[in-house]
This record gives structure tokens, sequence and C-alpha cells, in this order.
């Protein structure tokens, strides 16, 4: 029998320095060579500090190797690994629970030092305080079965196969932009020029635009701050693993092996945007994503306008 135990505490020290120069955009080519933007982009550099991920992890096992019949050996193994609710030591951490709340849940009360012409914006004050996600890792426990067999007690055929349950653990790097970037403690905006107005947005700050962002003058509106959420009550996320295969000894220097090795993620972790996202709408349900003409059944197409075509190209 083997058994074994780890431990591993995680201390996950970084800045995140997003655009700190700024990004600027230009409506076509000749605005670019003449220097005349349109938009402007930047990460406040005072709201910019450190972060100090911390977690806990903690796993044991037992294994043995049963000779059940003397031609079939058994390999029965259970395994349990968890890791703590990822925290920050300064407690900043931010998640918008809901896409309608107008501010987020943070690991501690904060305001950013951040109000553009006197006015704090929606999202730059927590809303209220709160764990990051709620743990999902308590119950992992991962069975490990698997067989080698001699069914003609030859010795020149094995038949072998397994199966285990492996999970995959929230572990910081998967948070590290995420919480980088994100209002209250990290303020990522941006500013327009003035549809009614012909001069570029250099022209009022061509030292930078840093300034535009931090004191917009009158007709400049600075857009909404960046903000992330993840899953407040996440799912377990594992992957199943399974395999079989037959061992033939053809001659005393020939062998022939067939096998068939299969796998299943469930809930799996993932951050990214898909280009063809279809914008949701408020309704006095909620927000809902639009549904396109019916078929049959009454049912419709989601992410279809009533015309049939693509609801992205209709969307704001």
């Amino acid at each position: 029998m083997k058994f074994g135990v780890d431990v591993e505490r995680m201390q996950y020290n970084f800045i995140a320095r997003v655009e700190q120069g700024g990004r600027w955009n230009f409506s076509n080519l000749s605005s670019f060579l003449t220097n005349k933007a349109k938009h402007f982009e930047a990460g406040i550099p005072a709201t910019i500090s450190p972060r100090e991920l911390r977690q806990t992890l903690v796993a044991g096992y037992v294994q043995d190797d049963w000779r059940f019949r003397q031609n079939l050996t058994l390999n029965l193994g259970l395994r349990y690994e968890m890791v703590t609710t990822i925290k920050d030591a300064q407690g900043k951490t931010t998640s918008l629970l809901n896409i309608s709340d107008p501010a987020p849940q943070c690991g501690v009360q904060f305001t950013a030092p951040f109000a553009p012409g006197g006015v704090q914006p929606s999202g730059s004050v927590c809303g209220s305080v709160g764990p990051y996600y709620h743990n999902p890792t308590l119950r992992n426990f991962e069975p490990r079965v698997g067989f080698a067999w001699d069914p003609f007690r030859s010795g020149k055929t094995s038949v072998r196969g397994g199966f285990g349950i492996y999970d995959v653990l929230p572990l910081p790097g998967y948070f590290l932009v995420l919480e980088g970037q994100a209002a209250p403690f990290m303020i990522f905006d941006s500013v327009d020029k003035p549809a009614s107005g012909a001069n570029p947005l250099q022209d009022k700050f061509p030292g930078g635009g840093q300034g535009l962002l931090t004191n917009p003058l009158n007709g400049f509106q600075p857009g909404k701050l960046s903000t992330s959420t993840v899953e407040a009550n996440p799912h377990r996320n594992y992957v199943l693993e399974w395999n079989l295969n037959v061992q033939r000894q053809v001659t005393q220097d020939l062998s022939l092996n067939v096998g068939y090795v299969g796998s299943h993620g469930v809930h799996m972790l993932i951050r990214g945007d898909d280009g063809n996202a279809t914008l949701p709408t408020l309704t006095s349900a909620g927000y809902l994503f639009p549904c396109g003409p019916p078929i049959t059944g009454g049912a419709c197409t989601p992410g279809n306008t009533s015309a049939g075509t693509s609801a992205k190209s209709t969307s704001p």
C-alpha cells in the first residue's frame, strides 16, 4: 500500500501595468498621419498597485495493488485535492456579480482615487464586501481504478484498463489579468472626441492623454470603467480519463498492441471573448439575448434578428 500527503502555500505577487502610455485610435489613415485622434484609453498610473494573491493547496492519496486472482491484478486508489478560495493579502479582489450591478463586490471596501470632473463614476466604489467566489473544491475526491488481466494464463496475452477523475483547480494563474485590470482597484478608462467638435483630442492635451481621463473638459465624456467578473458559485471542474488496451506476443521478438484512450472535461475553466457574441438586451425579465424567427415547435434561433440575420450587426 502507498499513501502520501501534500500541502502547498502559494504566494503570487505581481503588478499589472496596463497601457500606461495609453492607446490612441484614429478614424482613417489621413487622421493618423495628421495626428487627429478620435479615441484614447489608458490605465491611470496612480491607481496601479501591487497584488498579493494567496492560496493553499491540500492533497492526499492512498493506493494499493491487489492480486485478486492469479491472472488478475487490480489497482485501486483514492485521491483528495482541494484549494482555498483565492484571496489578496490587501483584500484587492473584485468581481461584478451580475451584469446589471452598478458596482462590484470586493474583498474590502474601497473607493478609487479617481473622480473626473469631481464626479465619482459608476464602478469606482465597491458595492459590497464578500469572498471572491464560493469554493467548489471541498469535495474533490478522485477515485482511480485499473486492472491487468491474463485471460489465457499463458503469459502471452495481456488486457489492461484504467479509469480516473482528475480535478482542474482554480489556481492564481487564471485570475492575474482579471484582477490586475478591474475597477475599483485599478482604473482603465477611455474618452472620445465630442461629436460636435472638429478639434482632435490632442488639441486639448498636447502633452499626453492622461489629463483627458482625470480632468476632462466640457464635451469630453469618459467611457465606462473596465470591470471583471467570475462565476460566484462555480461548479467543480474535472476531467474523466479512461483507457483500454490489449497486448499479444506473436513471436519471441514480435508483439501487437491495440488500445483506446478517452477523456471528457466537465465545467472547464475558460476566459475569452467570442468575436461573434450577441449583446443581451435589458427587459422586464432582466438581461436576455435576442431570439430570431420561429421554427418548428414554436422555438426560435438564438442570436438572430426578426429578419433572420445576425443580431451582432444591429447591436450597438
